[in-house]
């Protein structure tokens, strides 16, 4: 699956569930307001791309089936955080859930 311009959408919560295969998911857009997404894979990677300017926080448990992959994030207690989340004009928060896969954000 492939989404593209996902920023567009205007939305306070979005949930995307994949069972089996990979998706990418494009964040891209004229963002107005926070958000709150919940990723659920069962097999399968999932990419995010995301524009530079929102602040994401990602609550994801790594395990030796999935990977996590993110770049310019710093750990703090058990969520990860992107460098610029505390001076962002818009947040997003982001709880991942993997069975057998990878989960990676990208910036654009």
């Amino acid at each position: 699956m492939n989404a593209v311009g996902l920023g567009n959408l205007n939305f306070r919560a979005l949930d995307f569930e994949g069972g089996v295969g990979g998706a990418s998911l494009d964040f891209t857009g004229d963002w107005k307001q926070d958000a709150q997404i919940t990723i659920q894979v069962g097999v399968g990677g999932v990419n995010l791309r995301v524009p530079r300017e929102l602040g994401v926080k990602v609550d994801a448990e790594k395990h030796f089936l999935s990977g996590l992959h993110l770049e310019r994030f710093v750990k703090r207690d058990s969520q990860y955080y992107s460098e610029n989340y505390d001076n962002a004009k818009f947040r997003v928060s982001i709880r991942v859930t993997t069975g057998i896969g990878g989960f990676k954000i990208s910036w654009v």
